[in-house]
Protein backbone atom coordinates (compact mmCIF):
# COMPACT_ATOMS: atom_id res chain seq x y z
CA UNK A 1 0.00 0.00 0.00
CA UNK A 2 1.24 2.74 -0.83
CA UNK A 3 1.80 6.37 0.91
CA UNK A 4 -1.03 8.43 1.28
CA UNK A 5 0.40 11.79 -1.06
CA UNK A 6 0.41 15.12 0.68
CA UNK A 7 -2.05 17.83 -0.55
CA UNK A 8 -1.11 21.40 -0.81
CA UNK A 9 -4.00 24.31 -0.46
CA UNK A 10 -4.30 25.11 -3.66
CA UNK A 11 -4.41 28.97 -2.33
CA UNK A 12 -0.44 28.30 -1.40
CA UNK A 13 0.53 26.93 -4.60
CA UNK A 14 2.89 29.24 -6.64
CA UNK A 15 1.55 31.17 -9.58
CA UNK A 16 2.88 30.94 -12.98
CA UNK A 17 3.22 33.53 -14.96
CA UNK A 18 1.98 32.89 -18.86
CA UNK A 19 5.09 33.45 -20.16
CA UNK A 20 7.39 31.42 -17.85
CA UNK A 21 8.14 27.69 -18.60
CA UNK A 22 6.88 24.86 -16.39
CA UNK A 23 9.22 24.18 -13.52
CA UNK A 24 10.52 27.60 -13.34
CA UNK A 25 10.09 29.88 -10.54
CA UNK A 26 7.71 33.24 -11.42
CA UNK A 27 10.33 36.27 -11.86
CA UNK A 28 10.62 38.00 -8.44
CA UNK A 29 8.44 41.21 -8.29
CA UNK A 30 9.99 44.66 -8.21
CA UNK A 31 9.22 46.40 -5.20
CA UNK A 32 10.50 49.70 -6.33
CA UNK A 33 7.87 49.78 -9.68
CA UNK A 34 4.93 48.17 -7.28
CA UNK A 35 6.04 51.36 -5.24
CA UNK A 36 6.39 54.00 -7.76
CA UNK A 37 2.82 52.60 -9.32
CA UNK A 38 1.21 52.75 -5.85
CA UNK A 39 2.30 56.69 -5.72
CA UNK A 40 0.97 56.99 -9.32
CA UNK A 41 -1.97 56.21 -8.28
CA UNK A 42 -2.86 57.44 -5.10
CA UNK A 43 -3.48 61.30 -4.56
CA UNK A 44 -0.84 63.00 -3.48
CA UNK A 45 -1.46 63.64 0.06
CA UNK A 46 1.07 66.22 0.88
CA UNK A 47 -0.55 68.26 -2.06
CA UNK A 48 -2.93 70.61 -0.59
CA UNK A 49 -3.65 72.87 -3.54
CA UNK A 50 -1.47 76.01 -5.56
CA UNK A 51 0.72 78.21 -3.52
CA UNK A 52 -0.51 81.43 -2.81
CA UNK A 53 2.68 82.56 -5.11
CA UNK A 54 0.96 80.09 -7.66
CA UNK A 55 -2.40 80.81 -7.00
CA UNK A 56 -1.45 84.69 -7.90
CA UNK A 57 0.30 83.89 -11.35
CA UNK A 58 -2.56 81.71 -12.47
CA UNK A 59 -5.04 84.99 -11.53
CA UNK A 60 -2.62 87.15 -13.79
CA UNK A 61 -2.54 84.96 -16.76
CA UNK A 62 -6.50 84.58 -16.76
CA UNK A 63 -6.78 88.37 -16.14
CA UNK A 64 -4.56 88.88 -18.89
CA UNK A 65 -6.32 86.27 -21.37
CA UNK A 66 -9.94 87.97 -20.46
CA UNK A 67 -8.12 91.60 -20.92
CA UNK A 68 -6.98 89.80 -24.36
CA UNK A 69 -9.95 88.86 -25.74
CA UNK A 70 -12.11 91.48 -24.86
CA UNK A 71 -9.80 94.08 -26.78
CA UNK A 72 -11.45 94.21 -30.27
CA UNK A 73 -10.07 95.87 -33.01
CA UNK A 74 -11.66 99.26 -33.34
CA UNK A 75 -13.73 100.20 -36.15
CA UNK A 76 -12.30 103.45 -38.46
CA UNK A 77 -13.51 106.90 -36.88
CA UNK A 78 -15.12 108.91 -39.50
CA UNK A 79 -13.82 112.47 -39.39
CA UNK A 80 -14.00 115.66 -41.52
CA UNK A 81 -10.74 116.50 -43.21
CA UNK A 82 -10.27 118.95 -46.04
CA UNK A 83 -7.72 117.92 -48.96
CA UNK A 84 -5.47 120.65 -49.69
CA UNK A 85 -2.90 120.48 -52.56
CA UNK A 86 0.54 121.59 -51.31
CA UNK A 87 3.54 122.36 -54.26
CA UNK A 88 6.53 122.16 -52.92
CA UNK A 89 9.99 123.04 -55.08
CA UNK A 90 13.23 122.67 -52.34
CA UNK A 91 14.36 119.39 -51.34
CA UNK A 92 14.33 120.87 -47.54
CA UNK A 93 10.81 121.63 -47.35
CA UNK A 94 10.03 118.73 -49.29
CA UNK A 95 11.57 116.58 -46.80
CA UNK A 96 9.88 118.23 -43.86
CA UNK A 97 6.71 117.12 -45.48
CA UNK A 98 7.96 113.70 -45.65
CA UNK A 99 9.22 113.39 -42.63
CA UNK A 100 7.34 115.47 -40.25
CA UNK A 101 3.98 116.65 -41.53
CA UNK A 102 2.12 113.58 -40.72
CA UNK A 103 3.65 113.40 -37.30
CA UNK A 104 2.57 117.10 -36.59
CA UNK A 105 -0.86 116.41 -37.47
CA UNK A 106 -1.70 113.25 -35.58
CA UNK A 107 -0.16 115.26 -32.85
CA UNK A 108 -2.37 117.96 -33.18
CA UNK A 109 -5.85 115.62 -34.09
CA UNK A 110 -5.11 114.56 -30.33
CA UNK A 111 -4.14 118.14 -28.34
CA UNK A 112 -7.64 119.11 -30.24
CA UNK A 113 -9.96 116.58 -30.10
CA UNK A 114 -8.99 113.47 -27.55
CA UNK A 115 -7.66 115.05 -25.18
CA UNK A 116 -10.87 117.39 -24.12
CA UNK A 117 -12.54 113.54 -24.05
CA UNK A 118 -10.02 113.02 -20.66
CA UNK A 119 -9.06 116.50 -19.37
CA UNK A 120 -11.13 119.61 -18.13
CA UNK A 121 -11.92 121.86 -20.52
CA UNK A 122 -9.71 124.49 -18.95
CA UNK A 123 -6.69 122.38 -19.05
CA UNK A 124 -7.84 121.29 -22.74
CA UNK A 125 -7.90 125.52 -23.44
CA UNK A 126 -4.55 125.96 -21.87
CA UNK A 127 -2.53 122.94 -23.98
CA UNK A 128 -4.11 124.53 -26.90
CA UNK A 129 -3.19 127.87 -26.11
CA UNK A 130 0.35 126.42 -25.99
CA UNK A 131 0.47 124.60 -29.24
CA UNK A 132 -0.96 127.82 -30.97
CA UNK A 133 2.20 129.89 -29.31
CA UNK A 134 4.49 126.95 -30.23
CA UNK A 135 3.28 127.60 -34.40
CA UNK A 136 3.30 131.05 -33.87
CA UNK A 137 7.06 131.31 -32.61
CA UNK A 138 8.05 129.82 -35.53
CA UNK A 139 6.13 131.55 -38.11
CA UNK A 140 7.04 134.74 -36.59
CA UNK A 141 10.26 133.35 -36.92
CA UNK A 142 10.37 132.80 -40.58
CA UNK A 143 8.19 135.79 -41.89
CA UNK A 144 11.55 137.96 -40.25
CA UNK A 145 14.02 136.13 -41.44
CA UNK A 146 12.43 136.07 -45.50
CA UNK A 147 11.92 139.90 -44.82
CA UNK A 148 15.55 139.95 -43.96
CA UNK A 149 16.77 138.21 -46.79
CA UNK A 150 14.44 140.20 -49.43
CA UNK A 151 15.88 143.24 -47.91
CA UNK A 152 19.19 141.28 -48.59
CA UNK A 153 18.35 140.86 -51.77
CA UNK A 154 16.88 144.33 -53.11
CA UNK A 155 20.59 145.77 -51.41
CA UNK A 156 22.34 143.58 -54.16
CA UNK A 157 19.81 144.31 -57.03
CA UNK A 158 19.52 140.62 -57.11
CA UNK A 159 16.49 138.81 -59.31
CA UNK A 160 14.28 136.92 -56.78
CA UNK A 161 12.29 135.48 -59.68
CA UNK A 162 15.54 133.67 -61.33
CA UNK A 163 15.38 130.18 -59.96
CA UNK A 164 13.92 127.70 -60.71
CA UNK A 165 13.99 124.05 -59.48
CA UNK A 166 14.40 120.87 -61.49
CA UNK A 167 11.95 118.53 -59.47
CA UNK A 168 9.24 120.17 -57.57
CA UNK A 169 6.97 117.68 -56.49
CA UNK A 170 2.83 117.95 -55.24
CA UNK A 171 1.20 116.82 -52.25
CA UNK A 172 -2.28 115.90 -51.02
CA UNK A 173 -2.46 116.85 -47.49
CA UNK A 174 -5.33 115.58 -45.09
CA UNK A 175 -5.99 118.96 -43.31
CA UNK A 176 -7.78 117.52 -39.87
CA UNK A 177 -7.14 120.00 -37.42
CA UNK A 178 -6.95 124.21 -37.82
CA UNK A 179 -3.35 123.98 -36.39
CA UNK A 180 -2.30 121.69 -39.11
CA UNK A 181 -3.21 123.84 -41.36
CA UNK A 182 -0.79 126.34 -39.72
CA UNK A 183 1.71 123.56 -40.27
CA UNK A 184 1.11 123.12 -43.69
CA UNK A 185 1.46 126.85 -44.01
CA UNK A 186 5.19 126.80 -41.98
CA UNK A 187 6.01 124.65 -44.51
CA UNK A 188 5.37 126.46 -47.56
CA UNK A 189 6.92 129.55 -45.75
CA UNK A 190 10.04 127.57 -45.80
CA UNK A 191 9.70 126.63 -49.00
CA UNK A 192 9.59 130.17 -49.82
CA UNK A 193 12.95 131.01 -47.65
CA UNK A 194 14.77 128.55 -49.01
CA UNK A 195 13.79 129.68 -52.83
CA UNK A 196 15.23 132.93 -51.10
CA UNK A 197 18.81 131.05 -49.89
CA UNK A 198 19.27 129.40 -52.69
CA UNK A 199 19.04 132.71 -54.95
CA UNK A 200 21.19 134.50 -53.02
CA UNK A 201 23.90 131.46 -53.18
CA UNK A 202 23.53 131.39 -56.81
CA UNK A 203 24.47 135.04 -56.94
CA UNK A 204 27.37 134.80 -55.36
CA UNK A 205 25.59 137.10 -51.99
CA UNK A 206 25.78 133.85 -50.08
CA UNK A 207 29.02 131.56 -49.90
CA UNK A 208 28.47 127.81 -49.24
CA UNK A 209 29.07 127.78 -45.47
CA UNK A 210 25.84 130.64 -45.38
CA UNK A 211 23.97 128.43 -47.93
CA UNK A 212 24.58 125.12 -46.36
CA UNK A 213 23.92 126.38 -42.71
CA UNK A 214 20.85 128.75 -43.58
CA UNK A 215 19.29 125.78 -45.11
CA UNK A 216 19.45 122.92 -43.00
CA UNK A 217 18.65 125.31 -39.94
CA UNK A 218 15.01 125.91 -40.65
CA UNK A 219 14.78 122.40 -42.12
CA UNK A 220 15.77 121.42 -38.08
CA UNK A 221 13.59 124.17 -37.08
CA UNK A 222 9.98 122.18 -38.30
CA UNK A 223 11.13 118.98 -37.55
CA UNK A 224 11.85 119.82 -34.09
CA UNK A 225 8.94 121.61 -34.08
CA UNK A 226 6.58 118.66 -35.01
CA UNK A 227 8.48 116.75 -32.65
CA UNK A 228 7.94 118.58 -29.36
CA UNK A 229 3.82 118.56 -30.93
CA UNK A 230 4.08 114.99 -30.68
CA UNK A 231 5.65 114.35 -27.30
CA UNK A 232 3.08 117.17 -25.81
CA UNK A 233 0.46 114.91 -27.14
CA UNK A 234 1.91 112.05 -25.53
CA UNK A 235 2.16 113.47 -22.21
CA UNK A 236 -1.10 115.61 -21.69
CA UNK A 237 -3.01 112.15 -22.58
CA UNK A 238 -0.30 110.15 -20.35
CA UNK A 239 -1.21 112.97 -17.44
CA UNK A 240 -5.41 113.11 -18.15
CA UNK A 241 -5.72 109.38 -18.33
CA UNK A 242 -4.28 108.56 -14.93
CA UNK A 243 -6.57 107.94 -11.85
CA UNK A 244 -4.30 110.32 -10.15
CA UNK A 245 -4.41 113.05 -12.11
CA UNK A 246 -4.56 116.49 -11.02
CA UNK A 247 -4.58 119.88 -12.51
CA UNK A 248 -0.88 120.32 -10.96
CA UNK A 249 -0.12 117.73 -13.58
CA UNK A 250 -0.75 119.35 -16.65
CA UNK A 251 0.20 122.92 -15.05
CA UNK A 252 3.99 121.50 -14.36
CA UNK A 253 4.17 120.10 -18.11
CA UNK A 254 2.85 123.36 -19.42
CA UNK A 255 5.58 125.44 -17.31
CA UNK A 256 7.94 122.91 -18.77
CA UNK A 257 6.95 123.26 -22.25
CA UNK A 258 6.73 127.10 -22.17
CA UNK A 259 10.72 126.75 -20.59
CA UNK A 260 11.60 124.89 -23.59
CA UNK A 261 9.77 127.01 -25.95
CA UNK A 262 12.08 130.00 -24.72
CA UNK A 263 14.66 128.31 -25.76
CA UNK A 264 13.78 127.23 -29.08
CA UNK A 265 16.30 127.63 -31.79
CA UNK A 266 18.01 125.71 -34.38
CA UNK A 267 17.84 122.28 -32.21
CA UNK A 268 19.83 119.62 -32.05
CA UNK A 269 21.40 116.16 -32.84
CA UNK A 270 18.66 114.32 -31.31
CA UNK A 271 15.68 116.71 -32.52
CA UNK A 272 15.86 114.96 -36.07
CA UNK A 273 17.47 113.17 -38.09
CA UNK A 274 21.02 114.05 -39.91
CA UNK A 275 20.68 116.18 -43.06
CA UNK A 276 20.83 113.89 -46.11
Amino acid sequence: MSDPKTVTDPTEAPIQNADTKVGESAPAIDKTTASESSEATEPDKQSSGPTPKEDEKQKDASRAENTQSSRKPSAPVSQAVVMSRVSLSSRHAQRVYKRSYSTAARALYVLSVMLRIYASEKEAEQIGTLCDEMLASVRKDLDEEIARMQQVAETQGVDLGAVAYTQPEEYVAEITTPKASQYIGLVRELDRLIGLIDVLWLSGVYNDSQHNAGSYQWQRRLIKLANRLRNLAQRSMALARRDDASVSGLAELLVAEKHEDGEDGIGDENDDEAPE
